[in-house]
């Protein structure tokens, strides 16, 4: 799986997180790398984008990588802390955290380590938010 690939497969995923598809949030969009989102999205929304990818161990053609996903989910301001961290569940799931390699959303990576910071509004924000930074392992040919 290339870096591009992972990518859109991974915001494919999340765009999936709906009611209709099992999960407790409703997700109106998701804004990828170089996609702007407007300031009136409807929300909750998510903003996904790449903080790192690393290079490990090499054989052959195949390079072991590690890339570093921040996915950040916004709500309105009156959204409950609960909320937001169902939705923190709900992007985990998405990806197949926890789900033995056959039953995983993401073929060809796997979660590795995980975490989640939330953030409540603060002065006069109109937003509460939550940052998931989730480390995928992938295999990348060259």
């Amino acid at each position: 799986m290339s870096a591009a690939e992972l990518s859109e497969e991974i915001e494919r995923l999340l765009e999936q997180i709906s009611p209709a598809s099992g999960y407790a949030t409703n997700i109106q969009g998701v804004y990828g790398f170089g996609k702007t989102k407007p300031d009136d999205a409807p929300r909750p929304c998510l903003l996904v984008r790449v903080s790192e990818d690393t290079g490990g161990r090499r054989v052959g053609n195949k390079v072991e990588r590690h890339a570093v996903y921040e996915v950040a989910g916004v709500f309105s301001r009156a959204a409950p802390l609960q909320d937001l961290q169902r939705c923190h569940h709900d992007v985990l799931r998405s990806l197949g955290y926890g789900n033995d390699p056959p039953n995983r959303a993401l073929a060809g990576a796997e979660i590795i380590e995980e975490s989640a910071e939330f953030d409540p509004d603060t002065g006069g924000s109109l937003m509460r938010s939550f940052v998931a930074r989730i480390t995928l392992r992938y295999v990348e040919q060259y």
